[in-house]
């Protein structure tokens, strides 16, 4: 059992930004990790494979939890003000790892022991239709030939931008259409063909209008 704890907690040593449990949640205890995750966003399995997506990077562990290894998902530039490299989503697919950053979507593909063989990034613009930052992430698959992506965006760091939904299909894949303009989505999840939005005002289920 695997947990970010985003405050600080009496038992742990602080700050505990990620604790472990081998015994359901009765005791945890904190996995030595440098550099620190900071704030914990989300986990995903890939394969034999445990990702965590943090403040501070991407993170992997091949032995459920107890030793990680920190990657950064853009190499070329490891400067806190890149926040290429700041991970609010993650959702797998395959050997291939969609990733939400606070500057857009990184799509990570791996082959069968986990090593990155190509990366390809997409930025968002701050505009009257998506925010840069991708706080989430979720793909939908429809079979080996169909694939639809669905990311979850804010306001990126200069304040630009609106929150909304944006929808990607491999049958249409030159466009991102935008849904749920100024809603502030926090996940998206699916229940056969219809999706839910989970909103800040309740849950939006559209079967079909998603406008």
């Amino acid at each position: 059992l695997l947990m970010g704890v985003y405050s600080k907690y009496p038992v742990l040593p602080s700050p505990p930004f990620l604790v472990l449990s081998d015994d359901n949640g009765e005791t945890f205890s904190v996995p030595t990790i440098s550099p620190t995750p900071g704030f914990v966003h989300e986990f995903a399995s890939v394969q034999n494979r445990i990702y965590c997506g943090a403040e501070n990077g991407l993170y992997v562990s091949a032995d459920s939890g107890s030793t990680w290894s920190h990657i950064l998902v853009d190499s070329t530039n490891s400067a806190p003000a890149n926040r290429r490299n700041v991970i609010n989503g993650l959702s797998p697919l395959g050997d291939t790892l969609w990733v939400g950053t606070d500057s857009g979507l990184v799509i990570l593909r791996m082959d069968s022991v986990g090593v990155i063989g190509s990366t390809s990034y997409h930025v968002f613009a701050d505009s009257d239709t998506t925010g840069s930052r991708v706080i989430r992430v979720r793909t939908q698959s429809f079979g080996a030939d169909s694939l639809i992506v669905w990311a979850v965006h804010r306001s990126g760091q200069s304040g630009g931008g609106i929150p909304s939904v944006s929808r990607w299909s491999s049958s249409f894949p030159a466009e991102w259409y935008p849904y749920q303009k100024n809603q502030f989505t926090n996940d998206v999840g699916f229940i056969g063909d219809s999706v839910l939005f989970l909103q800040n005002n309740g849950v939006r289920l559209t079967p079909t209008d998603l406008d």
